[in-house]
């Protein structure tokens, strides 16, 4: 899913996935229907404003600057718009994977996300990040890019963020993956990424 780049005829994964520890907040209120796709959001889409990397830097430099993101109940709670934002937020975040655009991609995620993605936990994840982010982008070829299989039913948490399961494949595996989103007033962005199952993909399933 979204933490997944690929590079030279492969999958593989740029920087360590992050494991959030805890459970969720809040209780889950009522789930939104599920919607299916299943497509390829194609490299095109990808038209996310890249992140600036000094504004990451300086996040780590100095942390006490974060200011905890306040959820907001999207377009005031009406579950139909949230699950098409959020719909919508992982088709950008696929097809910025599809375009090798780890800076267009990255900017998808929280600064809550980034501190604890790129902190003192991991202290070589933002180099490595740096480093991947360096090179010529060059889009997954057909055999590698991922394809979005499902987005689920979306549930409102009692802190106002969002949570969904994304299901995604590539030629060879099937990820199902946790997210948890937040709108932060303007725009829909992923706050938690919780990698789940990895499972091989049978032959005519592809």
């Amino acid at each position: 899913m979204p933490d997944r780049l690929s590079s030279k005829g492969r999958t593989v994964t740029v920087v360590l996935l992050v494991a959030i520890l805890g459970s969720m907040a809040g209780t889950a209120g009522d789930g939104i229907a599920a919607q299916t796709f299943p497509d390829v959001p194609p490299a095109e889409d990808c038209d996310a404003q890249e992140v600036d990397l000094s504004e990451i830097e300086l996040l780590l430099e100095f942390p006490v600057l974060y200011i905890p993101e306040r959820p907001s109940q999207h377009a005031d709670a009406d579950p139909g718009n949230a699950q098409s934002g959020i719909e919508e937020l992982v088709w950008t975040s696929v097809s910025c994977v599809n375009a090798n655009q780890p800076l267009r991609w990255l900017s998808l995620f929280t600064e809550g996300y980034w501190l604890e993605r790129f902190g003192p936990n991991y202290p070589d994840d933002f180099a490595a990040f740096r480093v991947a982010a360096s090179r010529e982008a060059r889009p997954a070829g057909v055999e590698d890019q991922l394809e979005i299989l499902a987005v689920d039913s979306a549930m409102l948490l009692e802190d106002g963020r969002w949570s969904t399961s994304v299901t995604t494949q590539n030629r060879e595996t099937r990820f199902v993956d946790e997210l948890v989103v937040v709108w932060d007033g303007e725009t829909w962005l992923i706050d938690e990424f919780r990698a789940g199952e990895e499972l091989a993909v049978v032959d005519g399933e592809a």
